[in-house]
């Protein structure tokens, strides 16, 4: 049973602490559900609802001031393609004092015209990144489904593994061109589609731009371009390096990439049971992808948030959370059993942690070290505290 509880009263907090709420992740996450949910728990306030695909509301919003100045209680654009004209008037409702209307936007791009919004309208406008169902939401005894079949719910809750990949295959191709509206020339989504599948093949590699280049025959700046598209559609998670001040050794700078849906990943590798998966070379990478988007999302990290960090000389850290004055370190191993390795005494020495979670596909929870806790994927949601 999948009990998106924890989650909904944070989103439900946020929007009773701002005028307006931005609920942006993958196409298919489930996010038009949880705030059809969640409204349902809105008390006596009207609930406007404008839905992109429907042409009818899609025309009302070609007079957007006319259409939602007046309206007072929540209004939910879900969907809509957010114009300057449409962004610049949300912006200006939001910035009202009285504001009579919270406004809920539901988007599977994280456009520009969401910052413009932001720009308006500042503080206004909270962030929720919602990437699909997470492995606390699905039960103990469900991480390694989630791992094979991604957080689509479609996907996730799908009848047999066979139907699970038929609806990952089918999302990966709606997909792309509704990524590709994104980019200035839309004949350029073969080249996209082959970038795509050179992140699966290379998932959570360093990006070296002028090795995908190579392989797709494309220039740097091209194939730049394409990253830049994908992870505006959620297709791809990139992670920045992280710069530590007053370290000696010399620090990777360019950011490592994952396709950001696990089951989606798998569909492009052609993995369709979890014992393909285990028996594949690329189940190591693609069990930290997917630890580091459950980590992300328990923290509620925003991408200025979350980082990677790598040496040359050798010493990693998969991911580093950075609040303010506060750091969360994690490692991902993906063995029953984790261990102390140098690379870990050298992060937590030269990054100054206070403390380093291991994360990891056993069952067990325990220190390894004073400073170095292993923490089984199970039980993520109640050690990792935000």
């Amino acid at each position: 049973m999948i009990d998106p509880s924890h989650r909904l009263a944070r989103i439900d907090a946020s929007l009773d602490s701002h005028a307006g709420l931005a609920v942006v992740g993958p196409w298919r996450a489930g996010k038009r559900d949880v705030v059809q949910r969640l409204s349902q728990d809105w008390g006596g306030l009207r609930v406007h609802w404008f839905d992109g695909l429907m042409p009818a509301d899609v025309a009302r919003l070609r007079e957007p001031e006319a259409t939602l100045g007046p309206l007072a209680g929540v209004v939910v654009l879900n969907e809509v393609s957010l114009s300057r004209e449409l962004a610049g008037v949300v912006g200006r409702l939001l910035a009202r004092r009285p504001c009579p209307a919270r406004f809920v936007i539901v988007a599977s791009t994280s456009a520009c015209e969401l910052g413009r919004i932001d720009d308006l309208a500042p503080g206004a406008l909270a962030w929720e990144w919602y990437d699909g169902l997470a492995c606390w939401e699905v039960g103990a005894e469900n991480p390694q489904r989630l791992w094979l079949r991604g957080g689509l719910p479609g996907s996730y809750e799908a009848a047999s593994d066979h139907e699970s990949l038929r609806c990952r295959r089918e999302v990966a191709a709606l997909l792309l061109p509704r990524a590709a509206d994104l980019m200035i020339d839309r004949s350029d989504i073969t080249r996209l589609r082959s970038v795509w599948g050179q992140i699966a093949l290379l998932h959570g590699d360093v990006w070296n731009a002028s090795e995908i280049a190579r392989r797709v025959r494309a220039s740097d700046y091209a194939v730049g371009y394409d990253l830049t598209t994908l992870a505006d559609a959620f297709a791809v998670r990139v992670l920045k390096a992280w710069r530590q001040l007053g370290v000696s050794k010399r620090q990777v700078s360019a950011p490592r990439v994952y396709v950001r849906d696990s089951g989606l990943l798998h569909a492009m590798l052609g993995i369709q049971t979890l014992e393909q998966l285990l028996e594949h070379g690329a189940a190591g990478a693609s069990w930290r992808g997917f630890v580091i988007g459950q980590v992300i999302a328990l923290l509620h990290a925003a991408p200025s948030e979350s980082f990677y960090w790598r040496t040359h000389a050798g010493a990693e850290l998969d991911l580093l959370i950075v609040r303010g004055q506060r750091r969360w370190g994690f490692a991902v191993q993906h063995a029953q059993r984790p261990r102390i390795t140098r690379s870990m005494r050298r992060v937590m020495a030269d990054l100054q942690l206070d403390r380093l979670h291991v994360v990891h596909a056993g069952a067990e929870s325990l220190d390894l070290d004073e400073r170095i806790r292993a923490v089984a994927l199970a039980d993520l949601h109640k050690e990792v505290a935000s």
